[in-house]
């Protein structure tokens, strides 16, 4: 299955886009700059997994990442390691931080992902609720 959007919004501002991406085998939120000559901001993209869907590899697939696939968690640090269930546009709700700059993603009132101002750095990419254990993808929720 192609990836496809299941939930977007727009920053306050109206300068940083997030999107949630699905495909058939794991789901991300993405912030990217809005492409508009007025703001360039510099800040590229920032991504962050939300979860797998489909069992979890037991290391990451550079193979997936050179076809252009979002990777998906390693099985040591994945909550479900045989898959969880796809998100659903209609629990899906994209909160964004007062400053514009940051986003969480949350199903209902459960946080799943966020992406804070400071992700990009030092191997840092955000926060999910399924991830266990510091990854390149994502860092569980209470610092590992």
């Amino acid at each position: 299955m192609e990836p496809h959007i299941v939930a977007a919004s727009v920053s306050p501002n109206g300068n940083i886009e997030a999107y949630v991406e699905q495909d058939d085998r794991c789901a991300y939120l993405y912030l990217r700059e809005v492409r508009d000559a007025s703001f360039e901001l510099g800040f590229g993209m920032k991504s962050c997994w939300v979860r797998n869907l489909k069992p979890a590899p037991v290391s990451l697939s550079a193979a997936d990442m050179r076809q252009g696939l979002a990777p998906m968690l390693p099985s040591a640090r994945c909550a479900h390691p045989m898959g969880a269930n796809p998100l659903s546009k209609d629990a899906l709700r994209i909160v964004w931080f007062e400053e514009g700059d940051a986003a969480a993603l949350l199903e209902g009132t459960s946080v799943l992902a966020i992406i804070p101002c400071w992700s990009g750095q030092k191997g840092f990419y955000g926060y999910a609720r399924d991830c266990t254990a510091e990854s390149p993808l994502a860092w569980p929720p209470h610092g590992g």
